[in-house]
């Protein structure tokens, strides 16, 4: 996961080739038959897609969301994020909304939990690893893309709810006094930091 962030940073180095290359070996088929390859274009968009999604909801649960200028503003630069892999673009929706149009489409008729979610399920529902361990487990399931709660089994509760907004609550307050403690990898802090007064300085504009 830190390589994949460091990758929507920075174009030149040797972990976005990492990404890329990786995906080499991964290929197989389907339950119902079809072969596929991790590097085939519309799957391996559909895997930065996750990213663009999960990208979105944590800005919104965590910092409030986006207005209406800076929400395409930033799948634009998620579009720019993609071509660093050197994989063809010809899946990538054209706008934001098209997006939305084409991962509710993706989710509905090509995701497919087998086997995956068998090998994965106690990560999704747990995560152990990095800065997801310190969620508390109520607030992992209130996170929950409608689709994976589904596939997962689980019923999100209003408790759940609550445990996420007092988690997502501690994180803007530590956020507005310091957002250092905020931002993984430790090493992009300066270029986070940086895109954030960017963006800053075009809202203000008049």
């Amino acid at each position: 996961m830190p390589c994949i962030i460091r990758s929507g940073y920075d174009a030149d180095f040797d972990e976005v080739r990492l990404i890329r290359y990786s995906h080499d070996s991964f290929r197989g088929h389907r339950p119902d038959g079809r072969a596929y390859h991790a590097l085939n274009p519309s799957v391996f968009f559909f895997e930065h897609a996750t990213y663009v999604d999960a990208l979105f909801t944590c800005v919104e649960v965590f910092f409030g969301g986006l207005d209406a200028d800076d929400e395409p503003r930033l799948y634009h630069e998620t579009c720019e994020w993609y071509r660093r892999y050197g994989i063809s673009a010809r899946e990538m929706p054209a706008s934001l909304d098209d997006f939305g149009d084409y991962f509710t489409h993706a989710l509905a008729t090509e995701l497919d939990p087998v086997p995956g979610l068998d090998w994965y399920r106690d990560q999704l529902l747990r995560p152990d690893y990095w800065l997801f361990q310190q969620l508390p487990t109520r607030a992992v399931r209130a996170m929950q893309h409608p689709v994976a709660a589904q596939m997962l089994g689980i019923t999100v509760s209003a408790t759940d709810r609550r445990a996420l907004a007092r988690f997502a609550g501690r994180l803007r307050t530590m956020d507005a006094v310091r957002p250092r403690r905020n931002i993984h990898p430790d090493d992009l802090a300066d270029k986070v930091l940086a895109a954030r007064r960017s963006v800053q300085t075009i809202a203000a504009r008049p």
